[in-house]
């Protein structure tokens, strides 16, 4: 039984600060995917997103017109919750040289109330 408290407090912690780099082609993903599935009650708790060092995330363009995105790569980042920090490598130094490039805009703050059952709003 205790056993299963700490795997279960274990796995808990691991969502709250990452401990290995979320790889580019994943990145945007893993961390708008996480935050969905975020609990209510863990808003407050502070969250690290570290990208894997000396990568390059390629963004695709929004369309406007169309309300979407449109091209190769990965949608933007959107963050609506708040305690989330972005840190390229475990030390976040600008030297790490984690990119972003391309698309229309790369990160967005919006409002959580512009989430409907955990998709963003066009």
């Amino acid at each position: 039984m205790r056993s299963g408290l700490l795997f279960a407090f274990l796995h808990a912690l691991r969502v709250v600060t990452a401990e290995t780099c979320i790889s580019a082609k994943d990145f945007t993903r893993t961390v708008m995917t996480s935050e969905r599935k975020l609990e209510p009650e863990s808003v407050n708790e502070k969250r690290v997103y570290i990208m894997c060092v000396k990568e390059t995330i390629d963004i695709q363009k929004f369309n406007y017109d169309k309300g979407e995105f449109t091209g190769e790569g990965s949608k933007a980042l959107s963050i609506w919750n708040s305690n989330v920090e972005i840190k390229c490598g475990n030390n976040g130094d600008i030297d790490n040289n984690c990119v972003f490039d391309g698309g229309t805009y790369h990160i967005e703050i919006i409002s959580a109330d512009e989430l409907n059952e955990g998709e963003l709003l066009p």
